[in-house]
């Protein structure tokens, strides 16, 4: 996902991608297509974009061990300085441009805030039930008869 930044005009920009989860690097659980929609504020010393991403994802509920689908977000800013002087590289999202760079690659971005953008605990729906810890019934489908 390559943003070539001397084509936009100075001010605000928009540009979307739309690519199969495989090109930038995603296997398993990620699966069809990830939008990314980029709003880019280009300025003479700096350019911020901030990108919001949408995946899709197979998972399975921790509660009910039943397999589903879902879609995940996840948004972040990056900043782009035009300095020759790289005073601090360990920033977090804050790059530097040569003079002579005239091409932004946000895949490397996309596929780490995508990888985050999983949840910690996997649930089907809200309310999910889970399983019985006696008979393993899923308590989503029926009921039990079991007295806990």
């Amino acid at each position: 996902m390559i943003i070539k930044h001397t084509n936009l005009a100075d001010g605000s920009n928009h540009l979307s991608f739309n690519t199969n989860c495989r090109q930038i690097g995603l296997d398993f659980p990620f699966f069809d297509d990830i939008i990314v929609n980029c709003y880019i504020d280009k300025f003479p010393n700096q350019i911020i974009v901030k990108c919001y991403i949408e995946l899709n994802v197979h998972l399975n509920c921790d509660r009910c061990n039943e397999e589903y689908e879902t879609k995940v977000t996840n948004d972040f800013i990056l900043t782009y300085l035009f300095d020759r002087n790289r005073v601090q590289e360990d920033e977090l999202n804050i790059y530097y441009l040569s003079p002579t760079e005239d091409k932004i690659d946000i895949s490397k971005d996309v596929y780490e805030y995508s990888i985050i953008s999983l949840p910690l605990k996997n649930l089907c729906k809200d309310d999910c039930k889970g399983l019985c810890p006696k008979c393993g019934k899923n308590l989503n489908k029926e009921k039990c008869t079991c007295e806990i």
